[in-house]
């Protein structure tokens, strides 16, 4: 028995799989049925919602992997400073974690914003839009960084209210 055939004005003979017909593409054994070939509808080669797909896919698989080895890198971190040694270092990363928002005010989400408005239309625009973030980005690492080795001490103890603590500032600094 044939596969029926299907005549579309202006599209010539088209093949319509009947449910005896093989499948169009292969299928890996826990695939349900027609999973790729909706997926291939859905999200075909080369398109922008495929591009997309694809870019969350990966964000989320980094994300995820990220996540997962932040928890085993503090669970080891827990168990080698034991509960005071580690809430210590909380208290420093919060800390440095802040005044890093702080000092950079956002200069990464302006940046993408920008490149991504101009990255077709003027490459070089984007280019020096890159140019400037990295440079404000280095600017303000650099200015972070001497002000937590100067200011260690007194971050210590006026802010944190433990001075035991500014060393690691000192070493945690950007």
């Amino acid at each position: 028995m044939s596969a029926p055939v299907d005549t579309a004005p202006g599209c010539g003979r088209v093949r319509v799989p009947s449910p005896a017909s093989p499948p169009l593409s292969r299928r890996s054994p826990g695939d349900p049925p027609g999973l790729r070939a909706r997926l291939a509808r859905a999200l075909p080669a080369g398109s922008l919602r495929r591009r997309l797909a694809g870019g969350a896919l990966w964000s989320t698989v980094g994300a995820a992997a990220a996540q997962g080895l932040g928890l085993v890198a503090q669970a080891l971190a827990a168990r080698a400073l034991g509960a005071s040694g580690y809430g210590g270092l909380a208290v420093v990363l919060a800390t440095v974690a802040l005044l890093s928002e702080l000092v950079t005010a956002g200069v990464g989400l302006t940046a993408t914003r920008f490149v991504a408005e101009h990255r077709e239309r003027d490459p070089a625009r984007a280019g020096r839009i890159l140019g400037l973030g990295a440079a404000v980005a280095l600017a303000a690492g650099v200015a972070l960084a001497a002000t937590l080795a100067l200011a260690a001490p007194l971050i210590a103890r006026v802010a944190l209210g433990t001075p035991e603590l500014a060393p690691a500032l000192r070493l945690a600094a950007p």
